[in-house]
Parts: C-alpha cells; structure tokens; sequence
C-alpha cells in the first residue's frame, strides 16, 4: 500500500500554501479529515505534504512514525517547525522536518503539514505546478491569519486578520 499525501513537493513561499489549499476548496487535490493510521504514518517521506481538515470530534494529526519522535525546533511566521528525533544512525542530511501551518477557508479550520529533508531542491513547488499555478486564492482563505491578494503586475499581498489572534 502506498501513501497519497495531498501534495508531493515542498512548500517554499505562502503563496504555495495558499495554492494548495486552493487546489484543495475546488476539488483537484484531496485533503484529509482523518488521522493517518500507524502504518500510513511509518510511509511518510520528504515531500508528502498534507492538508488536514479539522472538526469538533476529530482526532488531532498523529505522526509518530513508530519509535521516532519530533522536537519542536522553532516557531517562524505562525508555522511551528519539528525536527525528527530517534534512531542515531539515520544522518542528520536524511532527518525529516515538520511544518505546520494553521489555515481557514471560509469556517473550515485546517493545518497544513508538511514533511522535507534539508535538501529540498529536487522537490517540486505549487507555484510551478502546471496544475496549480494559474490558480487564484479566494479571499476567505486564511493563511496563519493572513489573506491572499494578487497585486497588478503578479506581486502579492497579505492581510493580517487580527481577530485570529484576540
């Protein structure tokens, strides 16, 4: 059996995480509103990225991979970050990182986790998806409390919604 995470590549900007939620809203990637069982988990790799839905009654992401555990390593723009801990012999250039990232569209709550080695430069990224690029972000989609904009001339914008955080 093989895993199929919502997404294989890397997240590198916001706007990748905004497409993938995109993608997600309109049907073309699928996300998740189950934890993954035990064996799904020992299947994750660098580049599986998962969109989870939350819901009253659901189970939080589990990920512990069986005897390998995560350190929480930093929080950096409202993304906490997890370092993969356990077996010594694993080198330090193959241990995973977690990151994961709150997100909204409309009421739906979710995270958005995602999974990578250091060298993430053979993963592909949303942005130059042929798939995902063309698409447009609605504006009730929420990022860690920001909101997507495309700017005239391909620039972006974000718009912090305060009330997340009160």
């Amino acid at each position: 059996m093989s895993l199929q995470p919502t997404y294989r590549g890397y997240l590198a900007t916001s706007r990748d995480e905004f497409l993938v939620l995109e993608a997600c809203s309109n049907g073309v990637l699928k996300d998740f509103d189950a934890p993954l069982s035990e064996h799904e988990q020992a299947l994750i790799k660098s580049g599986d990225i998962f969109v989870y839905k939350r819901g009253s009654g659901r189970k939080t992401w589990k990920d512990r991979m069986g005897s390998l555990f995560w350190n929480k390593d930093r929080d950096e723009h409202g993304s906490k970050f997890y370092i993969q801990l356990g077996d010594p012999s694993i080198p330090e250039a193959d241990r995973l990182i977690k990151k994961t990232t709150p997100a909204m569209i409309g009421s739906c709550q979710y995270n958005i986790i995602s999974y990578y080695t250091p060298d993430t430069s053979t993963l592909p990224t949303p942005s130059n998806d042929p798939v995902l690029q063309h698409l447009q972000p609605q504006p009730q989609t929420l990022v860690d409390g920001r909101s997507y904009r495309a700017e005239p001339g391909g620039g972006i914008s974000y718009k912090i919604n305060l009330r997340l955080y009160l």
